[in-house]
């Protein structure tokens, strides 16, 4: 974990690694997320319940990189 913080009842927390195919599963949706030629890392932002460890699937997070 890259780093990590803390609002109201949310815990926020931004992982990367070396890009790499993954799965995206969302409810009865699941596909494939291949290596595009301009990818450089994998970025993934997550949002928890730190009382329940319960990971919350969409909270409509969003971020900018500059």
């Amino acid at each position: 974990m890259s780093g990590m913080a803390t609002q109201d009842d949310y815990t926020f927390g931004l992982m990367y690694s070396y890009a790499h195919r993954f799965w995206n599963v969302n409810g009865d949706s699941v596909s494939l997320t291949e290596i595009a030629n301009r990818d450089d890392i994998h970025l993934m932002a997550i949002v928890w319940d730190p009382r329940t460890m319960t990971v919350l699937p969409d909270t409509g997070l969003s971020g900018e990189i500059y």
